[in-house]
């Protein structure tokens, strides 16, 4: 999804998105399926001249990140991540 704003308020829709996606199970024959959310969230760079590879990149490592630390969670894209 791309966004125009800023990187705080992408990382707070995509919060909202999650915590509405795990509130809303999956109703199947065999019962509920519970569903959760991992997303990654980065800004592009307003410095250089950032290709989109290179952002949807960085928001894949953001996300890689939040799976890794447990899995229903956002995570904006930092050089640490």
């Amino acid at each position: 999804m791309a966004l125009k704003g800023t990187l705080m308020e992408a990382e707070k829709l995509a919060n909202q998105l999650r915590r509405h996606i795990e509130t809303q199970p999956l109703l199947a024959t065999e019962g509920e399926i519970s569903v959760t959310l991992s997303s990654g969230v980065a800004e592009a760079s307003k410095k250089t001249e950032e290709t989109l590879y290179e952002l949807l990149h960085k928001a894949d490592e953001a996300l890689y990140s939040a799976k890794r630390n447990g899995r229903n969670q956002v995570h904006a894209y930092s050089l640490q991540t």
